[in-house]
């Protein structure tokens, strides 16, 4: 996962987002929390939980110090908004 910019972005062939700040997947290990949770390469994280994520610390802080078995991602994925959960640890 990387903090999104405009260079990643191109690179990654992210286009015609609105989405100016968040956190880019750039892999997924199907047995892995993200993969579980449904995450995808280049979807761009929003927020967890209801908190904004606007760069890899504010996401690495939020898991470490979450106290909760429950995960809802709001995530940018080919223009459009979704909205994806996991259960557990």
């Amino acid at each position: 996962m990387v903090n999104l910019s405009p260079a990643v972005a191109e690179e990654m062939g992210l286009r015609s987002r609105q989405t100016t700040s968040g956190v880019v997947v750039t892999e997924v290990s199907r047995n892995t929390p993200a993969g579980q949770t449904g995450l995808q390469r280049g979807d761009i994280i929003l927020d967890v939980n209801g908190t904004r994520i606007d760069t890899t610390r504010a996401l690495d802080r939020l898991v470490r110090n979450g106290n909760t078995r429950s995960w809802r991602f709001s995530v940018e994925r080919g223009g459009q908004v979704i909205r994806t959960q996991r259960f557990g640890g």
